[in-house]
């Protein structure tokens, strides 16, 4: 069995998977994370759909496992974490998410703590002073890899055009913006580069609040560059 493990350095707070809309990153522009949800998203993802993964931190696992309760004649599956009962159920974010987007809040989460790595391994094996998470490897996370620079452009090499902290990538058949590394933005259209800008304002979900703001603001940007 194979597993794609996602690290970071430190030990994570459980109430990270919990506590809805408390991220200690606001106003901070060094980090990725702003809304303090992803997470919990990302988790009840995960336990919806019955995707094999575990948690450590500092070698002690975190456990997560859900139970039934009535609410208003329907059923609901409440979240637990360590046994303790949280306000969270399976049924957030029910509509619209995609694999691709819980490997990128796990991910996120990493690179805002420090030192974060990705890789696949054929075994579980918790270390010291790192949170952890061991997610089973199915075919369509399999695919999330292989296309990996659709979605992540930290191992993109074709870098066309740089400054400070933005990137002008090669294009292709899509055309697509990161923002600090990750995907806010996908069109099925042809484009002459990719974009990996800081500025770009996101949404909860992490998508470009307004595509004519960016297509606008980009245009002044590049009217500065004399080199590209």
């Amino acid at each position: 069995m194979k597993y794609l493990k996602i690290e970071s350095q430190g030990v994570i707070d459980s109430r990270a998977f919990s506590l809805m809309g408390a991220s200690t990153k606001t106003g901070d522009t060094t980090k990725i994370g702003i809304f303090g949800s992803g997470l919990k998203y990302a988790l009840a993802y995960l336990l919806r759909n019955n995707i094999n993964f575990k948690v450590f931190s500092n070698k002690e696992q975190i456990k997560f496992s859900t139970t039934c309760e009535n609410f208003r004649d329907k059923q609901f599956n409440v979240i637990e974490i360590n046994g303790k009962k949280t306000s969270l159920t399976t049924q957030m974010g029910l509509q619209g998410w995609k694999m691709w987007e819980v490997i990128r809040e796990i991910y996120c989460n990493s690179i805002d703590e420090g030192n974060a790595k990705i890789s696949t391994i054929d075994s579980i094996l918790p270390e010291e002073q790192k949170t952890i998470f061991f997610i089973e490897i199915s075919e369509e996370i399999e695919t999330i890899i292989k296309d990996w620079d659709l979605y992540f452009s930290e191992k993109r090499k074709d870098i066309l055009y740089s400054h400070k902290d933005s990137r002008f990538y090669c294009g292709g058949a899509n055309f697509i913006v990161y923002r600090k590394g990750i995907r806010c933005h996908y069109i099925n259209r042809k484009s002459i580069f990719h974009y990996d800008v800081p500025w770009v304002e996101i949404n909860e979900s992490r998508n470009i609040i307004s595509a004519w703001d960016f297509e606008y603001n980009l245009i002044e940007v590049i009217k500065k560059i004399e080199d590209l």
